[in-house]
């Protein structure tokens, strides 16, 4: 959902920072105090606003500099660009004098916010709490921090020798951003300040030259950075975004406040409606394309269809050359018997180690990864780092918001047995019995019936640490598994593969309906590719039919501490209560609502925004006075 309400001046700092601001630039003629420190237009929306708040000629060139000028490489003319930083600047001034006067009356969805009565109206402290203030320095103390960063000579990566192989692919959600700090933490590094120690020095002179050259240092400045207006006011704007994502809360909590599991079921219906007449081929694509928003709720096709996750142990160069070789003019059994004699030889290996070297989510203590880089909820779950791994920075005891660094000292390798003995340890809890197979690509298989805690969540642990196949990463539930095909008609998959999906799911080779394996049972085979360990996923036949959201949910979703078994409807009101901050979002509660709200939240976001304007800028009140002749100049290429 797109943010209405937002400060300007929080935009891409480091594109400020990395720029001689107007070196290059034919925006500005005249570059003296008087003219940058014009004001361009006033904004007071009500006489309750104590003075009108003003906008300076430099803050348009500040916000040019930001981002206008992307605007006019798109081909916008300078003349629109500079029109619509000064409408936006004013419109961001609007938003926030609005937005403090609805808080203030503390009445309606606009009650609850005021967090320090002691304080004026117009101290922006008043309706922020405690850790929103702190987040606020944080950011602006980092901000400063990074400016500096950018001017450090040789500012490279120091450990980007250590890492000269390709980056293994991350979880969907996760990314290589720094760890969220709490807010202990976020006070720690502000107390510890601008960092101007030893080459930074030189870097700082340099930041602030080009803040003296922009009129940016203030009147105020005594060669402390906090004492700048470009501190002053990116601090302001911090503060002004925290109030601004508060009033948008307010509007987007009235939407969801009466939604019922009817109204959800209204939604459910049609997409139930659009799946209970597919034809087989129809089917197999849905399956193909279904997601955790938009999974199978009914399967009306005979046959049996499903998921497989894919975990392939890949064969290595050599052996693929090997296999190429004896490829040809042998009997299937004898063909599949040599290459599983080439495949015996292959080594297992955590494949995560370009994960630490990238400095990525890590416990140094448990070895495990957290945040986004691990599926598992409960830390007992997540899958350790197969390998010996050491800080590079060990006497740091309190770790800032900069990306730990790590050192992988020995990388543990596996044969395919102590693999399989690893890794059934893990899964399981112990080494189990396999089940005999005449196949010959078969290497073992395991029926597993009894229930595994965070099966799903372990198996994708394993398939990121060990899958060689990226194609097997960041699905669904894994590869889709369609009936067998028709005579004439090929397979989806190679033939041992879709054979293994089949037998896991329920389906034999000739494609009579059969038993299916286990819930949390696998099979190993081997193909031209190498050894996949196929882990059974979900399976879908003419019994599988949820036709209202009620049963789709008590069979696949679990209700939240708190909420009695199956009462959906305070499931519901718990969700849209912690909305911001509910954290199962994959769920396919969670997303079919924001489904449902989403339109309705955003017309009411733009409804509340187009009022606003339109009362106090594009309207008669006199809540805004611009003053064009001032930055005229600026309009001409």
């Amino acid at each position: 959902m797109r943010k209405i309400f937002k400060t300007l001046a929080c935009l891409i700092m480091s594109l400020l920072m990395s720029m001689t601001f107007l070196g290059g630039c034919n925006l500005v003629s005249v570059d003296n105090k008087r003219d940058m420190n014009q004001v361009v237009a006033t904004v007071k929306i009500s006489e309750d606003v104590p003075e009108a708040e003003k906008i300076y000629k430099k803050d348009i060139v500040m916000a040019y500099l930001n981002y206008g000028y992307y605007y006019e490489y798109q081909g916008q003319s300078r003349a629109d660009v500079i029109d619509f930083i000064v409408t936006q600047l004013i419109s961001n001034r609007v938003y926030v004098q609005n937005a403090i006067l609805k808080f203030d009356t503390n009445q309606g969805i606009y009650a609850g916010h005021i967090q320090d009565a002691t304080k004026d109206k117009w101290d922006i402290k008043k309706y922020l709490t405690a850790e929103e203030i702190t987040d606020a320095e944080y950011l602006t103390y980092k901000d400063m921090n990074d400016f500096i960063d950018n001017y450090v000579e040789d500012n490279e990566d120091k450990f980007n020798d250590t890492l000269s192989a390709t980056v293994r692919t991350v979880p969907k959600d996760a990314a290589n951003e720094e760890k969220e700090l709490d807010n202990g933490k976020k006070l720690t590094y502000i107390e510890k300040g601008i960092d101007v120690s030893g080459d930074r020095r030189k870097a700082y002179n340099e930041v602030v030259e080009v803040l003296e050259i922009n009129e940016l240092l203030g009147d105020d400045y005594n060669g402390d950075l906090t004492t700048t207006t470009y501190f002053k006011e990116t601090l302001k704007n911090y503060q002004e975004t925290k109030l601004l994502e508060k009033f948008e809360k307010c509007i987007t909590n009235s939407v969801i406040t009466d939604l019922t599991i009817a109204d959800l079921q209204e939604q459910y219906q049609r997409k139930y409606e659009e799946q209970e007449n597919m034809s087989a081929a129809d089917f197999a694509e849905k399956l193909s394309s279904a997601t955790s928003g938009d999974p199978v709720l009914v399967c009306s096709n005979n046959g049996t269809y499903g998921y497989v996750y894919n975990l392939l142990l890949g064969a290595s160069e050599e052996q693929t050359a090997e296999i190429g070789e004896i490829k040809f003019g042998k009997k299937s059994t004898e063909y599949a018997n040599a290459r599983r004699a080439i495949l015996e030889d292959t080594i297992v290996k955590d494949l995560r180690s370009t994960w630490l070297l990238s400095g990525y989510d890590f416990d140094l203590n448990t070895g495990c990864f957290t945040g986004d880089y691990t599926f598992a909820k409960k830390a007992s779950n997540s899958l350790p780092f197969k390998g010996i791994v050491k800080h590079l920075n060990p006497s740091e005891v309190n770790e800032d918001d900069y990306a730990a660094r790590y050192s992988v000292l020995h990388e543990e390798k596996f044969t395919l047995d102590e693999f399989i003995e690893m890794m059934e340890t893990y899964l399981y809890g112990s080494v189990q019995a396999g089940v005999s197979s005449s196949n010959p690509s078969v290497y073992k298989k395991v029926n597993i019936a009894d229930a595994v805690e965070e099966y799903d969540a372990k198996i994708n642990e394993l398939l990121f640490a060990f899958s060689t196949d990226d194609g097997s990463l960041n699905t669904y539930k894994g590869y889709s598994s369609e009936p067998k095909p028709d005579a004439g008609k090929n397979e989806t998959y190679m033939q041992e593969f879709a054979d293994a999906a089949r037998e896991i799911l329920g389906q034999g080779a000739d494609g009579n309906v059969i038993t299916a394996m286990g819930n949390n049972s696998y099979i190993m085979v081997a193909t031209d590719y190498g050894y996949h360990v196929m882990f059974y996923s979900q399976v879908f036949d003419k019994n599988y039919n949820y036709a209202s959201l009620v049963d789709y949910l008590s069979k696949f979703y679990t209700v939240s501490k708190g909420v009695t078994a199956n009462d959906w409807e305070a499931e519901l009101a718990k969700m849209c209560a912690e909305w911001d901050d509910w954290k199962d979002t994959k769920s396919y509660l969670y997303q079919l609502v924001s489904s449902v709200i989403s339109a309705s939240m955003s017309n009411e976001l733009s409804y509340v925004q187009n009022e606003i304007l339109n009362e106090n800028v594009y309207g008669s009140n006199g809540a805004v006075v611009k003053y064009e002749d001032r930055y005229a100049d600026l309009m001409k290429a």
